[in-house]
């Protein structure tokens, strides 16, 4: 049998060989130090072809080392602060002051060069410029709204109206009982009926599909309460029960509201959360007439 060939303190790569190692019987391994610090046990035929330099951390990800320092754009690397499924994220400094957390891919590939300031300031030259479309100029710009339409889009009791809406319902469609994406819809048409737009009594819950087609085949802006009986084929239960027309218009949303979920429980497969959505519209219309007197 031959005997091997001692290589200790012979470098391969970034290791540096120390003494002989364990390994398997047959082949003669050697103990070697990495530049980075580490131990590694490699095989001699791997070391002198050349198939083992390192540790492993020649082949390991950039990402995985210290860029702590670095400058990437307006970006200073300070330190890594977290690892997000194998990405890791280092917090940076930027150039204005602030700091931002980035990933090791955005910060290699020039995605992330600043905190966000160089956008600011790039959309703030822009605007200086008169290179930023406003008003009709907008490419985006609907000329079929009207100034009234504009300004509900910039008030928040719509969104308001619609949140309590949805939250008296308990986040389910009136028809179906579905939940999910729901709309708070108008018994008496938006347009139509403008002193009734923000009232609670004049909104109904429907899921996105109810809604639509509703709205397809009725129309938009000046429907009543009788049309979603109709289109849903719903026992209307407005008939012979009062003479409507002696009833004050504010009232009447609040009672047919109520009818329409004692119709719907009848209809579901819950009956509860109808009749209980019933129960809190009579409530609220004793205690509107009770402050009344």
């Amino acid at each position: 049998m031959k005997t091997a060939v001692d290589i200790t303190g012979n470098r391969y790569g970034k290791l540096t060989v120390t003494g002989r190692g364990n390994g398997l019987p047959g082949k003669v391994y050697w103990t070697c130090i990495c530049d980075c610090g580490n131990t590694v046990v490699a095989s001699g035929n791997n070391l002198k072809t050349g198939n083992t330099k390192s540790c492993g951390c020649l082949k390991a990800r950039p990402q995985a080392n210290n860029i702590t320092g670095e400058r990437f754009g307006r970006l200073t690397v300070v330190r890594r602060v977290k690892r997000v499924r194998g990405i890791a994220h280092w917090l940076c400094q930027c150039d204005c002051g602030n700091t931002s957390t980035v990933s090791y891919a955005h910060l290699s590939t020039g995605h992330t060069r600043s905190c966000g300031c160089y956008c600011r300031e790039g959309a703030s030259a822009r605007a200086r410029q008169g290179l930023v479309k406003r008003g009709t100029e907008h490419p985006r710009w609907r000329a079929d709204l009207t100034e009234e339409d504009r300004d509900r889009r910039r008030d928040n009791r719509h969104k308001e109206w619609s949140r309590d809406i949805l939250e008296r319902d308990g986040y389910r469609c009136a028809i179906c009982s579905a939940r999910g994406t729901l709309h708070a819809h108008h018994l008496y048409g938006y347009k139509a009926y403008p002193e009734l737009r923000y009232e609670l009594s004049n909104g109904v819950a429907l899921c996105g599909t109810c809604h639509r087609e509703f709205h397809k085949a009725m129309g938009y802006g000046r429907s009543k309460d009788a049309d979603l009986f109709t289109f849903f084929n719903l026992p209307n239960p407005n008939c012979d029960i009062v003479d409507w027309a002696t009833v004050p218009a504010p009232t009447q949303p609040l009672i047919i509201l109520a009818l329409i979920y004692i119709v719907c429980s009848r209809l579901g497969n819950d009956p509860i959360e109808p009749l209980c959505s019933a129960v809190r519209c009579i409530g609220d219309e004793i205690k509107r007439l009770k402050g009344e007197v």
